[in-house]
């Protein structure tokens, strides 16, 4: 007597690897809508970019998968005998095939539709929880291919099957640690999937972010080369998945690709480089992938600018937006899967996520309007968090604290910035600090209506690819940064952080206004030339200058804006003469920064900052490209105007003239006039010293270096700015020339 064929497709049911473990009696209640499909040779299954309908099982024969190249080519991807399955990746993702599939020989498999799948998976959590594992086993494969290359170099097939034998997988929820200050140094990690903070705990016991990783970077280098033990710690931001190799897996990786210790030795010297000394210096920023927008208010319209910020992405990668609707409309029926948590839609919607996040350089999250579970997803997944808001329009700091707050898995947070919108160009920021105050947030960036240049900012800040130009100080040598910054713009290359020190934060600050460089030279000549802003004399007991009729001058020309308040994101460098520290000027007045940055002591009286006194940042750094270095997050461009020889005096014997003589020598129409350093340029040099000797570290800090010939030039010969200007201008423009022609060319922005 023949068995039914109801009888055979529940054997083939039962034996295969998918759904041996079913209720037996659910898989009866099923095995009548499935159907049997059969396949002459060379007949195709189902072709790359068909839909994903279905899950196949092979019964008999035998099945090819191939990819189809964009020439038309193909590449052979695997064989598939009886036992075997197809689609199955599909039926977790969505979407459509991602190759071809065609019988090499006359075939019969089972076809199991979407719909009976789901019945089966919400029945089985056990047998969804395999094929996400087989599933995760092929991204795994996919994430070594991509991670390791950047330490390795190019990885064949048999190269990740080596590597995955010297390889331990770690996974790491949100806030978790992966190791502790003072834990012993005995393996490196390399970062696949999420993101880590190296943090260390501050005097009051809170734990302060020093740097990011993101994927593709090592972190625990330094103990594995030294077997020092840890010297800060390392915890998740974001759900994330790591490889960790043990000292003996990493000599076998090494005798295996000799380059691997050239890539983590070339790793770890750019770390050194990148730390900023200083305990008010930003954490460098890792590169971001994944990005939640929050707009602020429930009433703000944030759709243009979603637009805008995911078109200067797609410049720079494949990009992808996912809102809740944008989930229903992939998975169809299928698309309530906000909600987190361990079921089968959860689990689906994980693993649907990690494919998106490997397939696409950026994927921007669009959470719903209320703390919903699918919000928390979107944080959850966030390296990046931006509010939204728009000027004049008060932010509902509620309503913020709420979203942020719905994900609840962990204390640690994704960074938030907070983005400002600006419908009319023209208008100058203001309340920037206050928004950033009610809602707790540290950094933010301006966009305006109209303006490309404000979101491609952003692109580039994300993509790792942002310009931070740090420019000295040198008295009136520090002109010459204007000239460069004429060459930048007509090279095309867009400043998207600029701090300086002394006269190079005034010279910055202009700039981060949103002056023109013209602009920049008439507003100098009027505030150093016409002006004379040291002309400020006052009883010689804290300094020689009063510094009022400077600061006057400054708000003159500046206004009186917030540091928060600039079009380009600013900071100043001055010194802390009470606690001899460096003080980095990102938030508060701009003329008071500029104040401090410029107070030389000895000369100008010291500004007070609560209960600390504050002078010019050359005493302990002239050329802040170490604080740009950790604050851009990108490349760093770094101006020095100040001559490593200064002061040098044309006397006979061994000491200077007296005074008088030195006078007599200036009115006396018949004796030529004694070139020696007066008082002021003394006290100056004097303050720049330390930092002068600091300029090869400076030079290391930046990835170009520019010192326009502007040597000859005095601290206080103001009439030579046209001069100056024009020198600094000709040089950069020459060296940008050479640096494009070079390794390391200035496409910073492209």
């Amino acid at each position: 007597m023949s068995r039914a064929p109801h009888e055979d497709l529940l054997d083939s049911l039962r034996s295969s690897t998918w759904f041996s473990e079913v209720d037996p009696e659910q898989l009866t209640g099923v095995a009548e809508r499935v159907e049997t499909v059969a396949l002459e040779a060379g007949e195709h299954l189902f072709r790359q970019g068909d839909p994903g309908d279905a899950l196949y099982l092979v019964v008999a024969g035998r099945l090819r998968a191939f990819g189809v190249r964009d020439d038309g080519g193909e590449i052979p991807l695997a064989e598939i005998g009886p036992g075997g399955s197809v689609g199955e990746i599909q039926l977790l993702t969505g979407g459509e095939r991602t190759a071809c599939v065609a019988a090499l020989e006359a075939s019969r498999l089972i076809k199991v539709p979407t719909e009976v799948f789901d019945e089966l998976a919400a029945a089985s959590p056990a047998m969804l929880e395999r094929m996400i594992a087989v599933n995760r086993r092929r991204l795994d494969r996919s994430l070594l291919a991509e991670g390791l290359p950047s330490l390795l170099g190019a990885l064949d097939e048999e190269a990740l099957l080596f590597l995955e034998t010297e390889v331990e997988w770690i996974d790491l929820e949100r806030g978790e640690l992966l190791f502790d200050r003072g834990d012993a140094g005995e393996a490196m990690y390399v970062l696949l999937r999420g993101r880590l903070a190296a943090v260390s705990a501050g005097a009051d016991g809170a734990e302060h972010e020093l740097a990011q990783i993101g994927r593709g970077e090592c972190v625990g280098e330094m103990g594995l080369l030294t077997g020092s033990r840890r010297s800060v710690a390392v915890r998740a931001l974001r759900d994330s998945r790591l490889v960790r190799f043990s000292r003996e897996s990493f000599d076998r990786v090494v005798a295996r690709f000799p380059q691997a210790l050239a890539g983590v030795t070339k790793v770890l010297v750019q770390r050194l480089l990148r730390t900023t000394p200083g305990a008010e210096s930003a954490p460098a920023t890792a590169t971001v992938r994944t990005i939640a927008v929050l707009p602020a208010r429930g009433d703000l319209a944030i759709e243009g600018f979603l637009e805008r910020l995911v078109g200067a992405l797609r410049g720079r990668g494949p990009t992808l937006r996912l809102s809740r609707e944008r989930i229903r409309r992939h998975f169809g029926a299928r698309g309530d899967l906000g909600p987190a948590g361990d079921g089968p839609a959860s689990m689906r919607l994980k693993a649907w996520l990690d494919d998106q996040e490997l397939a696409h350089r950026f994927v921007v999250y669009e959470p719903d309007a209320t703390a919903t579970p699918w919000t928390a997803t979107c944080l959850r997944q966030a390296d990046q968090v931006l509010v939204v808001t728009e000027a004049g329009r008060p932010p509902e700091a509620g309503r913020v604290d709420a979203l942020l707050a719905c994900e609840t898995r962990s204390d640690v947070k994704a960074r938030s910035t907070l983005i400002v919108l600006h419908e009319d160009a023209d208008r100058k920021p203001s309340g920037t600090g206050g928004i950033l105050d009610l809602l707790g947030l540290e950094r933010h960036q301006h966009v305006r209506a109209g303006r490309t240049e404000d979101v491609a900012r952003l692109a580039r800040l994300f993509d790792g690819r942002a310009l931070g130009l740090a420019l000295g100080g040198g008295g009136a040598r520090a002109f010459a940064h204007i000239g460069v910054l004429r060459a930048l713009e007509e090279a095309g290359i867009e400043v998207d952080m600029i701090g300086g020190t002394s006269v190079g934060s005034f010279m910055a600050a202009m700039y981060a206004m949103g002056w023109t460089p013209e602009a920049m030279v008439e507003a100098s000549r009027k505030g150093f030339l016409e002006r004379r802003p040291f002309r400020d004399p006052t009883l010689p007991v804290f300094g020689l200058v009063a510094g009022r009729r400077g600061r006057k001058v400054s708000r003159e020309l500046l206004g009186e804006p917030e540091i928060e308040d600039l079009w380009i994101n600013f900071f100043a460098v001055s010194a802390n003469l009470t606690t001899a520290s460096q003080v980095i000027h990102s938030r508060g007045g701009l003329v008071d920064a500029v104040a401090a940055s410029m107070s030389v002591p000895g000369a100008i009286v010291p500004v007070v900052s609560g209960h600390d006194l504050l002078v010019d940042g050359g005493v302990l750094n002239n050329l802040p490209s170490d604080v740009m270095r950790g604050r851009c997050g990108g490349r760093v461009i770094a101006v020095d105007v100040s001559p490593e020889n200064e002061l040098s005096v044309a006397t006979k014997g061994e000491r200077l003239p007296s005074p008088w003589k030195v006078l007599w020598s200036h009115v006396n129409p018949f004796m030529q006039p004694m070139q020696v350093p007066h008082l002021m340029s003394i006290l100056m040099r004097a303050s720049t010293l330390a930092s002068v000797q600091n300029e090869r570290l400076a030079r290391w800090q930046a990835d170009l270096y520019l010192k326009p010939p502007v040597d000859r030039f005095g601290l206080f010969e103001m009439s030579a700015i046209d001069e100056i200007v024009e020198l600094g201008y000709r040089y950069a423009c020459e060296k940008l020339a050479a640096w494009s022609l070079e390794g390391e060319p200035p496409t910073l922005p492209p």
